[in-house]
């Protein structure tokens, strides 16, 4: 699930696009969070099996 969070972000990133046309600041902004919380998924996946 981390990573498609991350596909996603990348591509609202790439296209500037997510349900309608978005200006170029919001989907940065949008595609960065999304991209963030791709990780920060990632890595508690990876922490819980650590232990």
């Amino acid at each position: 699930m981390g990573l498609l969070y991350i596909i996603i972000g990348i591509y609202i990133i790439d296209k500037q696009w997510f349900m309608s046309s978005l200006p170029p600041n919001v989907s940065y902004a949008l595609g960065a969070v999304l991209i963030v919380y791709g990780i920060f998924r990632i890595y508690r996946i990876w922490k819980n099996r650590s232990l």
